[in-house]
């Protein structure tokens, strides 16, 4: 799962019209990206859900690496400014984290934040390291 990180300024400087055709374009690279590998909603504000078959860690580490680079090359572009698309992200993987969705939602959920807290615009995979640090929202 992933939040766009200062989405609010998007709406304060350029409008809510704006700011929704910004999350439509957020919504269509993610789409385009992952493609027929899985299903992507955005789940509300500005934070977007997307489930992906990956084999193990790395694949979906590259990934998101691969969403990272698209979002780069494809910024909004509003009144001739191109807005860089920036988020944080948090993944958790079935079966090592969770077998089951709701555990797995939490524990992405818990990797977004950890990257929230530390400076935004990356990604996190969950880790039994969150679990013992006690880390959540």
């Amino acid at each position: 799962m992933f939040d766009l990180d200062d989405f609010k300024s998007v709406n304060d400087t350029f409008g809510h019209q704006t700011g929704d055709e910004y999350l439509k374009h957020v919504g269509e690279v993610l789409k385009e990206t992952i493609g027929d590998d899985g299903l992507a909603a955005r789940v509300g504000g500005d934070e977007f859900f997307a489930y992906v078959h990956c084999k193990n860690e790395a694949e979906l580490k590259q990934l998101i690496l691969r969403l990272m680079k698209r979002f780069e090359k494809s910024p909004y572009w509003a009144e001739n400014i191109p807005l860089e698309i920036r988020f944080s992200l948090g993944a958790s993987c079935y079966p090592h984290h969770g077998d089951k969705l709701e555990t797995l939602i939490h524990k992405a959920d818990q990797a977004m934040y950890k990257i929230k807290r530390n400076g935004k615009n990356d990604f996190y995979i969950w880790n039994e390291e969150l679990e013992t640090s006690g880390s959540s929202r």
